[in-house]
């Protein structure tokens, strides 16, 4: 059984994860694949860390372009601004140990954003801070806008 199961995971993912659901609610304990479901249940809390650091990262794309190309705001930052923030607020609260990682998500998501953001703009990202200027706090502070007078 164990090798038909196997052979299901790599042919129909689909049809092997509600065969494993089914497995996991009759309490068919010896009939689940376990290999897979480890690498399945541990690939999903990698995919909720790529997940917030791709929010993180277009945040601070549009933050770098707010900044650093201030003469050529668009009407679609600022809503792709509230918006990644709203996401990543939301995010947090429902799995909150992710925030036990964002200091480190942070990093990564400050380089990919300064590439992006250098894309967008033309403006080499050597101009853009080695490490991120802003707080974690300022980045998903809903009224932060770099160089804005919020009056």
């Amino acid at each position: 059984m164990k090798k038909a199961t196997n052979n299901l995971y790599e042919k129909d993912f689909y049809k092997w994860a509600h065969e494993q659901a089914h497995y996991i609610k009759t309490r068919a304990f010896n009939k689940l694949d376990i290999e897979h479901l480890f690498d399945e249940v541990e690939d999903m809390s990698r995919s909720e860390e790529r997940e917030l650091e791709s929010r993180l990262a277009r945040l601070l794309q549009h933050l770098l372009k707010w900044k650093y190309q201030s003469g050529n705001i668009s009407s679609g930052w600022r809503g792709t601004i509230e918006e990644q923030r709203y996401r990543i607020q939301r995010r947090l609260q429902q799995m909150p140990s992710l925030k036990n990682k964002i200091k480190e998500i942070l990093l990564d998501s400050y380089h990919v954003a300064k590439i992006q953001a250098s894309a967008d703009t033309g403006i080499s990202s050597k101009v853009f801070p080695e490490l991120c200027e802003w707080t974690l706090t300022q980045i998903l502070k809903n009224d932060f806008y770099p160089n804005y007078d919020q009056k």
